[in-house]
């Protein structure tokens, strides 16, 4: 039981910082739920981002990752805005700030639409597709779909946009197939990325924040 002895230490800091997490995440995941049942109304208007001498260094860095940024971004119906910076710059902590998945040490951020609602309340607003795609042992649908009651033409039209139907007709059940785990089939970094792509379609929100995602297709 040496191991045992050793390894409780690290465990429990883990679980602190889980649960950390957790309770950072809860409010968000209740402000999602209440505007689900209100209808999500004000999801179609314009936002605004105000992001104030903002700063963000990760646990066991020394630097910090974003120090004292300064940033406003007008988000308006059809925009198109493409955040460039080398590696490590920070494009991807500013992406998990602007969703509330982190919160700054120093700083605010703002998120105001016409109904001036701040960030958590408006969160519902956005679809994220992260850099890194994840699987579940399931079908391919229900991989995609991630619980969601989406119709065959919705599903349909998806795979379509985001250039999915042929590889979905080449697999041997096709949508039924699994795609994760023991008996899988392999999936490519490009089609995962076209997953995380689909399931933020179909997700149908106003805003689509995307972390690399041309950086596999």
């Amino acid at each position: 039981f040496t191991w045992l002895f050793y390894s409780m230490p690290s465990q429990y800091a883990e679980l602190t910082r889980n649960l950390v997490s957790a309770k950072r995440l809860l409010p968000l995941i209740q402000s999602l739920h209440k505007e689900e049942l209100a209808g999500g109304q004000s999801r179609q208007k314009p936002a605004k981002f105000v992001l104030r001498n903002v700063t963000y260094t990760y646990p066991d860095a020394t630097q910090p990752t974003l120090n004292q940024l300064q940033l406003k971004l007008d988000v308006t119906a059809h925009a198109k805005m493409l955040i460039t910076g080398p590696s490590g710059g920070g494009k991807s902590t500013l992406l998990r700030l602007m969703l509330g998945l982190l919160m700054p040490q120093a700083g605010t951020i703002q998120f105001e639409d016409a109904d001036k609602r701040n960030l958590a309340a408006s969160a519902n607003s956005m679809s994220f597709v992260p850099q890194v795609v994840a699987l579940f042992e399931d079908t391919l649908a229900n991989n995609v779909t991630l619980g969601r009651q989406v119709s065959d033409q919705q599903l349909t039209l998806v795979l379509h946009q985001v250039g999915l139907t042929d590889f979905v007709a080449r697999l041997p059940q096709g949508l039924a197939t699994p795609v994760h785990g023991q008996d899988g089939v392999n999936v490519s970094a490009g089609k995962l990325q076209k997953i995380g792509i689909a399931r933020a379609l179909l997700a149908q929100r106003p805003m689509l924040l995307l972390d690399e995602p041309f950086a596999n297709l």
